[in-house]
Parts: C-alpha cells; sequence; structure tokens
C-alpha cells in the first residue's frame, strides 16, 4: 500500500514539474495576431524579433484559406484549411530578414514580415532557426 502510494505521489510531483517547466516556456514567445479578410491581412506589416514567435491567424474571409512564411518562393511555415470564422496559431522560429505573408487568395496582396536582430536562445532550445522548405505540389 505504502509502496503505489509513494509512486503515485512520484508521478503526481514529475507530471506537475514537467508542466511548469514547458508552460513556463511557452509564455516567454512572444504572440502576433493577424487577421485575414477577403481582401488582405490586418497589419500588413509586421516586425518581430528573430527566434520563435507565435502567429495567431484568425480567418474573417468567406472560404477557408491557408496562411504562409514565405521567403522568396520557397514556404518557411504555414497552417492550411483554415475554415471562415475559425483562429489557428502557428509557431515559427525564424532568422533575420524579410519575409512575405501570404492574405488569403493568391491575388490578395502579400504582406511584410520583417524579423529583427538576432536569435536569442532560451533555455532548451538549440538555436536553430526555420529554414525554408521545398515544397512539392505534385501529389
Amino acid at each position: 500500500m505504502m509502496i503505489h502510494f509513494r509512486r503515485n505521489a512520484l508521478r503526481v510531483t514529475v507530471a506537475a514539474l514537467l508542466s511548469s517547466a514547458f508552460g513556463a516556456q511557452a509564455a516567454d514567445i512572444p504572440q502576433v495576431k493577424v487577421t485575414v479578410n477577403d481582401k488582405q491581412c490586418e497589419p500588413m506589416q509586421v516586425t518581430v524579433n528573430a527566434g520563435k514567435t507565435q502567429f495567431i491567424i484568425q480567418n474573417h474571409s468567406q472560404k477557408a484559406l491557408e496562411w504562409e512564411i514565405l521567403k522568396g518562393v520557397m514556404v518557411v511555415e504555414e497552417r492550411e484549411n483554415i475554415a471562415p470564422g475559425f483562429t489557428q496559431k502557428l509557431t515559427a522560429n525564424l532568422q533575420p530578414g524579410e519575409y512575405d505573408m501570404t492574405c488569403g487568395l493568391l491575388t490578395n496582396p502579400k504582406g511584410k514580415l520583417i524579423v529583427t536582430g538576432a536569435a536569442t536562445k532560451r533555455r532548451g532550445e538549440s538555436g536553430c532557426g526555420a529554414e525554408p522548405r521545398r515544397r512539392d505540389h505534385r501529389l
């Protein structure tokens, strides 16, 4: 009986420590809210510091959409199939530079994402930033 109590107490303690450690790291990540309507993003230009940023994308348009961060023609990060009226979150680890943001339909103007400064390492991070990934549209 005493052994089971100690095991359960240990499990609860470990779970509490892990959740508080990860919760503190998540709270350190800056957030940026981007609203996409039928014509554009609001705001159309965003400036963030290098490193991790959480983007909160709200779809206020009439169609499902995807929101992307582009470096040239390369997709760096994306969130697909955001239904009208819904919100999605995307966390990106970005290097300094200038990026484009897709704002709904491909015919809509692209927004600008400016990433300034050097990425600062947070506890537990390797310091590796997001690199553009190739996106193969052939399926």
